[in-house]
Protein backbone atom coordinates (compact mmCIF):
# COMPACT_ATOMS: atom_id res chain seq x y z
CA UNK A 1 0.00 0.00 0.00
CA UNK A 2 1.44 3.44 -0.36
CA UNK A 3 1.60 4.76 2.77
CA UNK A 4 0.95 8.94 2.13
CA UNK A 5 -0.34 11.98 4.25
CA UNK A 6 -4.24 11.18 1.92
CA UNK A 7 -4.26 7.73 2.50
CA UNK A 8 -3.42 7.71 6.04
CA UNK A 9 -5.77 10.47 7.17
CA UNK A 10 -3.66 10.93 10.92
CA UNK A 11 -0.98 12.81 9.50
CA UNK A 12 -1.15 16.17 7.93
CA UNK A 13 1.51 17.47 5.55
CA UNK A 14 2.96 19.12 8.18
CA UNK A 15 3.12 16.33 10.35
CA UNK A 16 4.53 14.06 6.84
CA UNK A 17 7.69 16.70 6.69
CA UNK A 18 8.08 16.27 10.08
CA UNK A 19 8.45 12.54 9.71
CA UNK A 20 10.31 12.71 7.26
CA UNK A 21 13.32 14.73 9.04
CA UNK A 22 12.63 11.78 12.13
CA UNK A 23 13.27 9.04 9.80
CA UNK A 24 16.58 10.64 8.57
CA UNK A 25 17.94 10.39 11.79
CA UNK A 26 18.34 7.12 11.76
CA UNK A 27 21.16 8.28 9.09
CA UNK A 28 23.27 4.43 10.04
CA UNK A 29 20.84 2.29 8.33
CA UNK A 30 18.65 4.27 6.06
CA UNK A 31 14.37 3.33 5.84
CA UNK A 32 12.29 4.01 3.30
CA UNK A 33 9.82 6.46 4.40
CA UNK A 34 6.39 4.73 3.47
CA UNK A 35 7.98 1.96 5.91
CA UNK A 36 8.29 4.35 8.61
CA UNK A 37 5.21 6.39 8.46
CA UNK A 38 3.49 3.29 8.57
CA UNK A 39 5.17 2.10 11.15
CA UNK A 40 4.74 5.22 13.51
CA UNK A 41 1.06 5.09 12.08
CA UNK A 42 0.53 1.79 13.58
CA UNK A 43 2.65 2.33 17.07
CA UNK A 44 0.90 5.15 17.58
CA UNK A 45 -2.73 3.82 16.82
CA UNK A 46 -1.67 0.28 18.48
CA UNK A 47 -2.43 -1.37 15.36
CA UNK A 48 -1.74 -4.83 14.47
CA UNK A 49 1.16 -4.68 11.07
CA UNK A 50 2.03 -7.53 8.57
CA UNK A 51 5.21 -7.42 7.87
CA UNK A 52 7.77 -9.07 5.88
CA UNK A 53 11.35 -9.14 7.86
CA UNK A 54 14.80 -10.50 7.03
CA UNK A 55 16.62 -11.38 9.67
CA UNK A 56 20.31 -10.65 9.59
CA UNK A 57 21.99 -13.55 11.11
CA UNK A 58 21.22 -15.70 7.81
CA UNK A 59 19.57 -13.37 5.28
CA UNK A 60 15.82 -15.32 5.48
CA UNK A 61 13.01 -13.48 4.70
CA UNK A 62 9.64 -14.42 7.02
CA UNK A 63 6.07 -12.75 6.95
CA UNK A 64 4.34 -12.51 10.40
CA UNK A 65 1.70 -10.11 11.86
CA UNK A 66 3.25 -8.10 14.43
CA UNK A 67 2.20 -5.77 17.46
CA UNK A 68 4.78 -2.45 17.41
CA UNK A 69 4.74 -1.80 21.24
CA UNK A 70 7.79 0.53 20.75
CA UNK A 71 9.22 2.74 17.97
CA UNK A 72 12.81 3.57 19.32
CA UNK A 73 15.98 5.59 17.78
CA UNK A 74 19.45 3.67 18.85
CA UNK A 75 23.09 4.29 17.55
CA UNK A 76 21.59 5.81 14.70
CA UNK A 77 18.88 3.12 13.56
CA UNK A 78 15.15 3.00 14.33
CA UNK A 79 13.98 -0.24 16.43
CA UNK A 80 10.68 -1.55 16.70
CA UNK A 81 9.88 -3.60 20.12
CA UNK A 82 7.20 -5.65 20.27
CA UNK A 83 4.99 -9.23 20.09
CA UNK A 84 4.50 -11.26 17.53
CA UNK A 85 0.12 -11.02 16.85
CA UNK A 86 -1.12 -14.39 17.98
CA UNK A 87 -4.61 -14.00 19.46
CA UNK A 88 -3.99 -17.29 20.61
CA UNK A 89 -1.25 -17.11 22.75
CA UNK A 90 -0.76 -17.38 26.16
CA UNK A 91 0.97 -14.90 28.15
CA UNK A 92 4.14 -14.66 28.56
CA UNK A 93 5.23 -14.23 25.07
CA UNK A 94 9.30 -13.12 24.27
CA UNK A 95 9.51 -9.87 22.87
CA UNK A 96 11.09 -9.01 19.58
CA UNK A 97 13.46 -6.35 18.21
CA UNK A 98 13.36 -5.51 15.07
CA UNK A 99 15.42 -3.41 13.04
CA UNK A 100 13.32 -1.05 10.80
CA UNK A 101 15.19 -1.17 7.68
CA UNK A 102 14.88 -5.02 7.29
CA UNK A 103 11.12 -4.60 6.82
CA UNK A 104 10.68 -4.91 3.39
CA UNK A 105 7.00 -5.05 3.18
CA UNK A 106 4.48 -3.36 5.62
CA UNK A 107 0.59 -3.06 5.67
CA UNK A 108 -1.00 -1.98 8.37
CA UNK A 109 -3.92 -4.16 9.59
CA UNK A 110 -7.75 -3.23 11.39
CA UNK A 111 -6.64 -4.95 14.27
CA UNK A 112 -6.23 -3.04 17.23
CA UNK A 113 -4.12 -5.11 20.20
CA UNK A 114 -3.78 -4.21 24.19
CA UNK A 115 -0.56 -1.95 26.12
CA UNK A 116 1.56 -3.99 27.73
CA UNK A 117 3.62 -1.04 30.14
CA UNK A 118 6.32 -3.52 30.64
CA UNK A 119 7.54 -3.17 27.13
CA UNK A 120 6.41 0.14 26.47
CA UNK A 121 8.98 1.69 29.64
CA UNK A 122 11.67 3.80 28.13
CA UNK A 123 13.66 2.99 31.12
CA UNK A 124 13.74 -1.16 29.78
CA UNK A 125 16.32 -1.66 27.32
CA UNK A 126 15.45 -2.04 23.16
CA UNK A 127 16.77 -5.20 23.26
CA UNK A 128 16.16 -7.01 26.45
CA UNK A 129 19.09 -7.48 27.65
CA UNK A 130 19.85 -7.64 31.34
CA UNK A 131 21.32 -4.35 32.68
CA UNK A 132 24.57 -4.42 34.64
CA UNK A 133 24.75 -2.03 37.91
CA UNK A 134 27.30 0.07 38.52
CA UNK A 135 29.77 0.05 35.74
CA UNK A 136 32.98 1.98 36.22
CA UNK A 137 35.04 3.33 32.77
CA UNK A 138 38.09 5.44 32.08
CA UNK A 139 38.34 7.40 28.86
CA UNK A 140 41.50 8.41 27.62
CA UNK A 141 42.75 10.67 24.44
CA UNK A 142 40.74 10.45 21.67
CA UNK A 143 37.59 8.52 23.34
CA UNK A 144 37.08 11.22 26.04
CA UNK A 145 35.21 13.31 23.27
CA UNK A 146 33.38 10.04 21.96
CA UNK A 147 32.51 9.02 25.50
CA UNK A 148 30.86 12.27 26.23
CA UNK A 149 28.58 11.53 23.32
CA UNK A 150 28.19 7.75 23.73
CA UNK A 151 27.68 8.03 27.50
CA UNK A 152 25.21 10.95 27.89
CA UNK A 153 24.01 9.22 30.88
CA UNK A 154 26.88 8.81 32.78
CA UNK A 155 28.30 10.36 35.73
CA UNK A 156 31.53 11.73 34.43
CA UNK A 157 34.58 13.37 36.46
CA UNK A 158 37.82 14.72 34.45
CA UNK A 159 40.95 14.70 36.14
CA UNK A 160 44.49 13.83 35.33
CA UNK A 161 43.45 14.05 31.59
CA UNK A 162 40.86 11.05 31.84
CA UNK A 163 37.31 10.60 32.29
CA UNK A 164 35.96 8.85 34.61
CA UNK A 165 32.71 7.21 34.11
CA UNK A 166 30.23 5.62 35.78
CA UNK A 167 27.26 3.91 34.70
CA UNK A 168 24.62 2.86 37.33
CA UNK A 169 22.59 0.85 34.79
CA UNK A 170 24.72 -0.36 31.71
CA UNK A 171 23.70 -2.22 28.81
CA UNK A 172 26.51 -4.55 28.44
CA UNK A 173 26.06 -5.08 24.32
CA UNK A 174 26.56 -1.26 24.35
CA UNK A 175 29.76 -0.76 26.94
CA UNK A 176 31.45 -3.81 25.02
CA UNK A 177 30.88 -2.15 21.58
CA UNK A 178 32.19 1.25 23.11
CA UNK A 179 35.04 -0.56 24.82
CA UNK A 180 35.97 -2.27 21.61
CA UNK A 181 35.65 0.56 19.22
CA UNK A 182 38.09 2.59 21.19
CA UNK A 183 40.97 0.91 20.01
CA UNK A 184 42.29 0.71 23.57
CA UNK A 185 41.66 4.26 24.79
CA UNK A 186 38.60 2.99 27.38
CA UNK A 187 39.37 0.45 30.02
CA UNK A 188 36.78 -1.15 32.35
CA UNK A 189 37.62 -0.42 35.93
CA UNK A 190 34.87 -2.43 37.35
CA UNK A 191 33.06 -4.85 37.38
CA UNK A 192 35.48 -7.87 36.64
CA UNK A 193 32.63 -10.09 34.91
CA UNK A 194 32.37 -7.49 32.11
CA UNK A 195 35.94 -6.83 31.47
CA UNK A 196 36.44 -10.84 31.56
CA UNK A 197 33.55 -10.58 29.01
CA UNK A 198 35.08 -8.28 26.82
CA UNK A 199 38.58 -9.94 26.99
CA UNK A 200 37.16 -13.16 25.72
CA UNK A 201 35.17 -11.14 22.96
CA UNK A 202 38.36 -9.88 22.01
CA UNK A 203 40.33 -13.57 22.26
CA UNK A 204 37.78 -15.22 19.84
CA UNK A 205 38.31 -12.45 17.21
CA UNK A 206 41.60 -12.65 17.21
CA UNK A 207 41.50 -16.34 17.49
CA UNK A 208 39.06 -16.56 14.13
CA UNK A 209 41.22 -13.95 12.37
CA UNK A 210 44.92 -15.24 13.28
CA UNK A 211 45.76 -16.45 9.89
CA UNK A 212 44.76 -13.43 7.99
CA UNK A 213 47.02 -11.16 6.29
CA UNK A 214 44.54 -8.46 7.24
CA UNK A 215 44.96 -9.16 11.11
CA UNK A 216 43.70 -5.58 12.68
CA UNK A 217 46.70 -4.24 14.72
CA UNK A 218 44.24 -2.51 16.68
CA UNK A 219 42.99 -5.24 18.84
CA UNK A 220 45.81 -6.40 20.51
CA UNK A 221 46.63 -2.99 21.94
CA UNK A 222 42.80 -3.05 23.15
CA UNK A 223 43.58 -6.60 24.65
CA UNK A 224 46.82 -5.46 26.09
CA UNK A 225 44.91 -2.65 27.73
CA UNK A 226 41.80 -4.39 29.42
CA UNK A 227 44.42 -5.96 31.94
CA UNK A 228 47.05 -3.37 32.33
CA UNK A 229 46.47 -0.14 31.26
CA UNK A 230 44.86 1.04 34.70
CA UNK A 231 47.53 0.09 36.38
CA UNK A 232 50.06 1.86 34.19
CA UNK A 233 48.26 4.84 34.89
CA UNK A 234 46.93 5.28 37.88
Amino acid sequence: MNYTPENLGYFSREDFVALSQLAALGNRAPIELEIFTAAFYAYRNRQVISIRYRRSADGIAETFGFEPHRLSLQDGVWYLRGLRHNPQAESGQTALTLALHRITELDILPITFSPEPELEDPRSGIFGWEKIPEVKLLAYDRAINYALEYLPDGEIELADGRLEITLHQADPIRIRNFVLLSGGDVTVVSPDSLKAEICRFARRYLTCQETSDRLPKILPRLFRSLGSRNRKRD
